[in-house]
């Protein structure tokens, strides 16, 4: 026999479990209209502790995405070309990534690995602009290698482009 005593909470067999019905609108993203989830514990304490917190998270994760199913407010005002998650992104800029890491990298190093360093990342500011590290994608990469780095042959010498 099942027993529903708390809030998302069902005691079978002894043992408690986390039940929630998923939202009508959110069904879409999921194989089963509920979640059950086993908490492995006998204890009703330790249950609506536990099913408080997953049903927090559940709530959260909802919520985000709900909100990532919305449409941005006055997109068409953003600058054309460039990801979504520029804007929205709490990364750090690639150029402030340079700065960092020639910051961190500063002890025994010669001015030719700095220049390198700054020289590679500026293609690919050149290329791509400046956005916040998660906003780079490999296809972005197989972009810059296609039209920074290949070599062009003159006079037998391979010389960058």
């Amino acid at each position: 026999m099942v027993d529903k005593d708390a809030h998302y909470l069902m005691n079978k067999g002894g043992v408690f479990y986390f039940t929630r019905h998923v939202p009508n609108d959110l069904q879409c993203h999921y194989a089963r209209p509920r979640i059950v989830i086993c908490l492995k514990t006998r204890s009703k304490n330790s249950a609506l502790k536990a099913s408080h917190s997953l049903a927090s998270k559940l709530d959260d994760f909802w919520l985000k995405m709900r909100i990532s199913q919305m449409e941005v407010p006055a997109a068409e005002l953003l600058i054309k070309g460039q990801p979504t998650n520029t804007f929205t992104s709490f990364s750090p800029k690639l150029s402030d990534a340079l700065e960092k890491y020639c910051r961190l990298k500063d002890i025994g190093r010669g001015d030719q690995f700095f220049k390198v360093a700054r020289r590679n990342v500026g293609y690919v500011i050149q290329h791509l602009g400046d956005r916040p590290l998660d906003a780079y994608s490999s296809s972005d990469a197989a972009s810059v290698c296609s039209n920074c780095v290949s070599l062009v042959y003159i006079d037998n010498n391979p010389q960058k482009c």
